[in-house]
């Protein structure tokens, strides 16, 4: 067992096992700097990521009523079944790299997905230009659902998301936060054509307008805006960083619930690991407000988890290098003076 020890002290440590290795130091540029994220997020000086979980949270969103999606509701529902038959991008990836898979029912309408955790707050959240999303007791309910699927026995999660409408939500939640204009966080989500692109954002200006003289700490805004699925990822981020536990973030919707969180406890920040730049419009701005560079940048906007778990095998390939290099003394090297 490892001795306790801060995280000043962790890097540190770290980086002089990094610089023993049989390579000219820092030459691994990026690959080093992963170790040592994962490290202070584990609170480790040796970390590993072999026990892996990928949780996908999925519910509806109210919105959708008023054209902000290019799909119906019921899209979300056909997707979880999709999954749970083991068709979608998730399952190949989680598959491929030895990762657990897991899709949590958190508010999607219609009836339960065999396969899928029901933890079902309500089918589908409100229409946030009608009135707040969720009640603050859902909210709460909400987040303490993701703050259960924290579990000890994993050493690194992944996050995703299914829920149509849920750029629009996350849009609206990253305006009200960033203090920008909706144009900026807002994109053609699953695929909609300029005219319904313009509606989107005027349904968020109009929604931001309605309640502007509205408290405006993190929570309230996740009230008025979020759909449980976001709400129980921020519970998620919370509870994983409290618990040393990394997670690997996905895209759009799941980095505004990270920004969420990053606004209730900045202190989490250590434990989370951006994975990629999404194409979807608004994803860049958040990055940048969080001042955090992402590993990839491969224009994919999919959700579900498949940037975060295209990324995976980079941080897998850091560890080993760190784990099994052989360090100048072992391989009787001598050292540049």
């Amino acid at each position: 067992m490892e001795r306790s020890l801060n995280s000043e002290a962790i890097e540190v440590a770290i980086k002089q096992r990094l610089n023993s290795l049989t390579k000219p130091v820092g030459s691994l540029g990026k690959l080093e700097e992963i170790v040592i994220a994962l490290g202070i997020a584990q609170q480790k000086i040796y970390p590993d990521i072999s026990q892996r979980k990928c949780l996908i949270f999925a519910g509806d969103h109210g919105v959708t009523a008023e054209g902000v999606s290019a799909y119906p509701s019921e899209v979300t529902r056909q997707m979880l079944l999709n999954f749970a038959q083991g068709g979608a991008a998730v399952n190949v990836l989680t598959k491929s790299s030895r990762t657990i898979l897991e899709i949590v029912d958190v508010g999607v309408i219609g009836e339960a997905v065999p396969g899928v955790s029901s933890r079902r707050i309500r089918s589908g959240t409100h229409n946030f230009l009608k009135q707040p999303a969720m009640e603050i007791s859902e909210l709460e309910k909400a987040m303490e659902v993701g703050a259960s699927f924290v579990d000890q026995n994993f050493s690194l999660f992944i996050l995703g998301e299914m829920g149509i409408g849920n750029t629009a939500a996350s849009a609206a939640i990253a305006a009200a936060i960033i203090g920008c204009a909706p144009s900026e966080v807002t994109g053609s989500g699953t695929g909609l054509d300029p005219i319904n692109l313009k509606n989107k954002i005027a349904v968020i200006e109009q929604a931001l307008l309605k309640y502007r003289d509205q408290p405006q700490s993190p929570q309230a805004i996740l009230a008025r805006f979020a759909g449980f699925e976001i709400a129980a990822i921020v519970g998620f981020i919370l509870e994983s960083g409290k618990q040393n536990i990394p997670v690997l973030i996905d895209g759009y919707i799941v980095t505004t619930a990270a920004l969420v969180a990053l606004e209730i406890n900045p202190a989490i920040k250590r434990s989370l690991i951006f994975a990629h730049r999404s194409s979807e419009y608004g994803h860049k701005k958040i990055l940048e407000y969080l001042k955090v560079e992402p590993l990839l940048d491969l224009q994919m906007r999919l959700g579900e988890g498949s940037g975060a778990l295209v990324a995976l095998p980079i941080l897998d390939n850091a560890l080993r290098l760190y784990h099994e290099m052989a360090t100048f003394e072992s391989a009787h090297i001598s050292q540049n003076n």
